[in-house]
């Protein structure tokens, strides 16, 4: 953490041009990088004191317990029973030096998450094992196998078997990143910008290029880096997925914890027959949202994104889906997209559909809607329409039936509601 300091505080001393010429006899970026490493040092020297005060240990009753803080001690129970992830990342500073820092996540209210850093490397792979095996064995009701789980040998790391499922080659990866809608918008608008600049301003305007050009390339590297070397596994707690080239991910999807999922395929993929898989888990809005956490396989032909979804979705096959289309006076309402609006309700899943340039397929079992809701605006009223949402737990997935004709939909809030009072009465 403490080398995280050091380019920060250079450029701050550099943009305050803090004059040390009366102390030393030296130029004033030389001072202002030896006391930026000083800082460093001091800042290194705390979180090394505080790391060494860092205790983590399972209780009589299988719970993490994570004690920490230098000052300020602070004491935090973690319920394995309500565990939702538990994700290893490695920075790439952290990375240099064979260090792993640990993220576990339980349902709760508030800071319901714990960061471990840092941990060496077999150490985490052996905790994050073992936090997932006491999990399985305390959501089975076996409550004995969580305390016979063999205890941390520090520097022997954990083995689990596991089969992989999906691999995303990186040509694909960078192909599907420059194919994407938003990126070729941007590029476009960017040469259209740029052209209209010149012809006004003349050739210096193309110092703009830097900048306008810059965003989709940016936005690309960026998640180059992100998704590179994904990799998909079946493992005895659930799906495993790394990712990452300067900062690899370790993520962990929980069984029985997927509240929805969404085929996103961009207008240029689907020549390619590829779609991006995202996913709604419960628990991982309070992770603020950080990148990677929602996606499932980032781009991927449609036959393998499929295998990979029936390990989250047992049971869902979307070519026996049976499409409710949206009303051709639906065009008056949503003239682009029309056509492809439609729904469809089979024995254990809700299926929406949307979208022209960009088409979204979004599905979720009926026991994990948690509300139906039915709206009517001004123009809809008039034509006969009606949009139902089906709300599941917080994410990026929406499970939306557009544009529904009103003697459709009322009856497709009446068979939601019923399907969850039944769901409700079963549990």
């Amino acid at each position: 953490m403490a080398v995280r300091v050091i380019p920060p505080l250079y450029l701050g001393f550099l943009v305050i041009g803090i004059d040390f010429g009366d102390v030393v006899a030296l130029p004033g970026f030389v001072v202002a990088g030896l006391v930026a490493i000083a800082a460093s040092a001091f800042v290194a020297g705390i979180n090394a004191l505080a790391w060494l005060k860092l205790r983590y240990y399972f209780d009589d009753d299988g719970d993490l317990r994570v004690d920490s803080g230098l000052l300020q001690r602070q004491a935090r129970r973690l319920q394995l029973s309500r565990l939702q992830s538990v994700d290893a990342v490695s920075p790439l500073v952290a990375r240099l030096f064979g260090f792993v820092e640990l993220r576990v996540e339980v349902a709760g209210t508030g800071d319901s998450r714990v960061v471990l850093r840092y941990l060496r490397k077999p150490d985490a792979a052996a905790l994050q094992q073992e936090i997932l095996t006491r999990h399985e064995a305390l959501i089975d009701g076996d409550t004995t196998d969580a305390v016979k789980v063999p205890a941390l040998v520090p520097g022997v790391p954990s083995v689990e078997h596991t089969d992989v499922l999906a691999t995303v080659p990186t040509g694909r990866l960078l192909g599907s990143l420059i194919l994407r809608t938003t990126t070729m918008t941007l590029f476009v608008l960017t040469v259209v910008f740029v052209t209209i600049t010149v012809l006004a301003q003349g050739w210096a305007a193309l110092g703009l290029a830097l900048i306008t050009g810059g965003i989709p390339i940016l936005a690309i590297i960026r998640e180059f880096f992100t998704y590179s070397n994904f990799t998909v596994a079946r493992g005895r707690q659930g799906l495993r997925l790394r990712f990452g080239l300067l900062q690899t991910q370790s993520r962990s999807v929980p069984p029985g914890r997927v509240q929805a999922v969404e085929l996103i395929a961009p207008l240029l993929w689907r020549r390619f027959n590829w779609v991006r898989v995202q996913l709604t888990v419960a628990g991982t809005q309070g992770e603020g949202q950080q990148q990677g956490s929602t996606v499932l396989l980032p781009v991927a032909p449609r036959e393998h994104a499929m295998r990979v979804v029936s390990e989250v979705m047992p049971g869902f096959d979307l070519d026996d889906v049976q499409w409710t289309p949206a009303p051709d006076r639906a065009r008056l309402r949503a003239w682009v997209q029309w056509r492809f609006l439609a729904f469809a309700v089979t024995a254990r899943f809700i299926v929406t559909r949307s979208g022209r340039i960009t088409r979204r397929i979004a599905f979720a079992p009926h026991e994990r809607v948690q509300s139906v809701r039915l709206s009517e605006g001004p123009w809809q009223r008039r034509l006969g329409l009606a949009t139902v949402s089906f709300d599941v737990a917080p994410g990026p997935v929406e499970v939306v039936a557009w544009h529904v004709d009103i003697g459709i939909a009322r009856p497709l809030v009446n068979d939601q509601e019923q399907r969850m009072l039944a769901t409700h009465r079963l549990h």
